[in-house]
Protein backbone atom coordinates (compact mmCIF):
# COMPACT_ATOMS: atom_id res chain seq x y z
CA UNK A 1 0.00 0.00 0.00
CA UNK A 2 1.23 3.48 -0.84
CA UNK A 3 0.48 6.43 1.41
CA UNK A 4 0.32 9.98 0.09
CA UNK A 5 0.27 13.00 2.40
CA UNK A 6 -0.76 16.48 1.28
CA UNK A 7 -1.12 19.79 3.06
CA UNK A 8 -4.69 21.06 2.86
CA UNK A 9 -5.94 24.59 3.39
CA UNK A 10 -7.63 25.08 6.77
CA UNK A 11 -10.47 27.00 5.13
CA UNK A 12 -11.17 24.11 2.77
CA UNK A 13 -11.23 21.57 5.63
CA UNK A 14 -13.46 23.85 7.73
CA UNK A 15 -15.89 24.26 4.83
CA UNK A 16 -16.11 20.47 4.48
CA UNK A 17 -16.55 19.94 8.23
CA UNK A 18 -19.37 22.50 8.37
CA UNK A 19 -21.17 20.73 5.53
CA UNK A 20 -20.98 23.73 3.21
CA UNK A 21 -19.40 21.58 0.49
CA UNK A 22 -19.68 17.88 -0.28
CA UNK A 23 -16.79 15.45 -0.15
CA UNK A 24 -16.88 15.37 -3.97
CA UNK A 25 -16.42 19.15 -4.04
CA UNK A 26 -13.63 18.95 -1.44
CA UNK A 27 -11.63 16.41 -3.41
CA UNK A 28 -12.34 18.24 -6.69
CA UNK A 29 -11.15 21.54 -5.19
CA UNK A 30 -8.14 19.95 -3.60
CA UNK A 31 -7.01 17.98 -6.66
CA UNK A 32 -8.26 20.32 -9.37
CA UNK A 33 -6.44 20.48 -12.71
CA UNK A 34 -2.88 21.80 -12.58
CA UNK A 35 -2.77 22.29 -8.83
CA UNK A 36 0.40 21.46 -6.99
CA UNK A 37 -1.55 18.73 -5.17
CA UNK A 38 -2.49 17.02 -8.45
CA UNK A 39 1.09 17.25 -9.69
CA UNK A 40 2.25 15.76 -6.38
CA UNK A 41 -0.35 12.97 -6.65
CA UNK A 42 0.85 12.08 -10.15
CA UNK A 43 4.46 12.06 -8.94
CA UNK A 44 3.58 9.88 -5.96
CA UNK A 45 1.65 7.45 -8.16
CA UNK A 46 4.58 7.31 -10.55
CA UNK A 47 6.97 6.57 -7.67
CA UNK A 48 4.53 3.93 -6.40
CA UNK A 49 4.68 2.12 -9.78
CA UNK A 50 8.36 2.84 -10.55
CA UNK A 51 9.47 -0.67 -9.56
CA UNK A 52 7.32 -1.91 -12.46
CA UNK A 53 9.15 0.29 -15.01
CA UNK A 54 6.46 2.94 -15.06
CA UNK A 55 7.74 6.18 -16.52
CA UNK A 56 4.68 8.45 -16.56
CA UNK A 57 1.27 9.01 -15.02
CA UNK A 58 -0.41 11.36 -17.45
CA UNK A 59 -4.08 11.47 -16.45
CA UNK A 60 -5.95 11.29 -13.17
CA UNK A 61 -9.75 11.41 -13.13
CA UNK A 62 -11.71 11.66 -9.89
CA UNK A 63 -14.87 9.60 -9.89
CA UNK A 64 -18.10 10.93 -8.31
CA UNK A 65 -19.67 9.86 -5.00
CA UNK A 66 -16.78 10.42 -2.63
CA UNK A 67 -17.67 9.04 0.81
CA UNK A 68 -16.77 11.04 3.93
CA UNK A 69 -17.55 10.66 7.65
CA UNK A 70 -17.30 14.03 9.40
CA UNK A 71 -17.10 12.43 12.85
CA UNK A 72 -14.07 10.23 12.07
CA UNK A 73 -12.55 12.47 9.36
CA UNK A 74 -12.21 9.44 7.07
CA UNK A 75 -13.60 8.48 3.70
CA UNK A 76 -13.13 6.78 0.36
CA UNK A 77 -12.46 8.21 -3.06
CA UNK A 78 -12.37 6.40 -6.38
CA UNK A 79 -10.21 7.66 -9.17
CA UNK A 80 -8.73 6.28 -12.33
CA UNK A 81 -5.41 7.10 -13.87
CA UNK A 82 -3.26 6.07 -16.78
CA UNK A 83 0.19 4.62 -16.12
CA UNK A 84 2.70 4.37 -18.97
CA UNK A 85 5.09 1.41 -18.79
CA UNK A 86 8.20 0.54 -20.76
CA UNK A 87 8.79 -3.18 -21.34
CA UNK A 88 12.56 -3.33 -21.70
CA UNK A 89 13.04 -6.80 -23.18
CA UNK A 90 10.55 -6.19 -25.96
CA UNK A 91 11.33 -2.45 -26.27
CA UNK A 92 7.64 -1.50 -26.24
CA UNK A 93 5.62 1.07 -24.34
CA UNK A 94 2.11 0.44 -23.07
CA UNK A 95 -0.51 2.45 -21.22
CA UNK A 96 -2.63 0.80 -18.55
CA UNK A 97 -5.71 2.25 -16.90
CA UNK A 98 -5.92 1.78 -13.14
CA UNK A 99 -9.12 2.31 -11.18
CA UNK A 100 -8.52 2.64 -7.47
CA UNK A 101 -10.82 3.10 -4.50
CA UNK A 102 -8.59 4.67 -1.92
CA UNK A 103 -9.23 5.33 1.73
CA UNK A 104 -8.36 8.79 2.97
CA UNK A 105 -8.16 10.58 6.28
CA UNK A 106 -8.06 14.24 7.17
CA UNK A 107 -6.11 15.53 10.15
CA UNK A 108 -7.87 18.88 10.74
CA UNK A 109 -5.41 20.08 13.39
CA UNK A 110 -2.31 19.52 11.24
CA UNK A 111 -4.17 20.17 7.94
CA UNK A 112 -3.01 16.94 6.33
CA UNK A 113 -4.93 14.87 3.81
CA UNK A 114 -3.66 11.28 3.70
CA UNK A 115 -4.65 9.03 0.80
CA UNK A 116 -3.96 5.29 0.97
CA UNK A 117 -3.47 3.57 -2.40
CA UNK A 118 -4.34 -0.11 -1.91
CA UNK A 119 -3.52 -2.07 -5.05
CA UNK A 120 -0.72 -1.91 -7.57
CA UNK A 121 -1.17 -2.79 -11.21
CA UNK A 122 -0.03 -6.39 -11.56
CA UNK A 123 2.14 -7.30 -14.55
CA UNK A 124 3.80 -10.48 -15.64
CA UNK A 125 6.97 -11.02 -17.67
CA UNK A 126 4.73 -12.76 -20.21
CA UNK A 127 3.23 -9.31 -20.98
CA UNK A 128 6.53 -8.34 -22.59
CA UNK A 129 6.37 -11.01 -25.30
Amino acid sequence: MGTLNFQAAKSLIDTLQLGNITADEFISEFLDDNTTSLVALKSALLAFHADENAYEVNTVELMPNVEYNRATHTGKVTFKYTVNFHFGCADIDRNELARETAAFAIDPENRILTIHIHDKIQRDTVDEF
